[in-house]
């Protein structure tokens, strides 16, 4: 009959829950040539199911955002009822990079080291660098004041460098070879011209030096005359 009985019923609809949304522990901020950088998405609260934009651009379903090159990116995740929150902008920074050189070989004066330069480029300072010695163990890290270091290596043999940027970010140098010092040999003397006559300083010596590394200095002395 069309009849109706018209019943006020007071419905609670509590009010929107904004999502929260973090960068994932496991995204790879190192960016390198071969596997770019990756941001992985965290996201909580709202109502699922989240979509993502990076950088204004269109959403998608996945929280993941591969194949990112250096540069500023702002992360957006929008849950089911168009609720957003926009994350603060993360920076990939270039790839981190070094270059290792010896600048001085082992030697015989007071400071005997050879010293291995290197310099960090990329990544996000500061920085520390290990070495490992003859293919072994990493030393302990050791900071580096700036992007360049000085390294003694007192014995020869090979070196390399493991270098760490400030969000764990790894680069591993090239192998240096240290060469050991070449034993000096003691030189020969030979006489090849004589004083014949009382007062004469004619008389000549040839000594030839061999070993170590030339050029040598000669000095001689006189067990006679001094």
């Amino acid at each position: 009959r069309g009849c109706s009985d018209p019943l006020d019923v007071a419905i609670n609809v509590p009010a929107p829950v904004v999502p929260t949304a973090s960068i994932s522990t496991t995204s790879d901020l190192c960016y390198d040539s071969v596997n770019a950088a990756t941001i992985i998405l965290d996201a909580i609260n709202g109502v699922t199911p989240y979509q993502y934009n990076i950088n204004g651009g269109a959403f998608q379903n996945s929280n993941i955002f591969s194949g990112l090159v250096p540069g500023s990116y702002v992360i957006t995740v929008r849950d089911a009822y168009g609720c957003t929150v926009t994350l603060p902008a993360t920076t990939i920074a270039p790839a981190l990079l070094a270059n290792v050189v010896i600048t001085s070989n082992l030697n015989c004066t007071a400071s005997p080291d050879a010293i291995i330069s290197g310099t960090i480029s990329g990544g996000v300072a500061s920085y520390t660098y290990q070495v490992s010695f003859n293919g072994g163990t990493l030393s302990a890290p050791v900071s580096v004041v700036g992007s360049t270091f000085n390294y003694a290596a007192v014995s020869a043999g090979t070196y390399q460098f493991t270098i760490t940027d400030n969000i764990g970010c790894i680069y591993t140098t090239n192998t240096l070879v240290v060469n050991p010092l070449p034993i000096l040999v003691a030189p020969t003397v030979v006489q090849n011209n004589q004083i014949l006559c009382n007062g004469d300083s004619n008389a000549s010596i040839i000594v030839t030096s061999s070993g170590g590394l030339s050029p040598y200095v000669i000095n001689v002395f006189n067990t006679t005359t001094g």
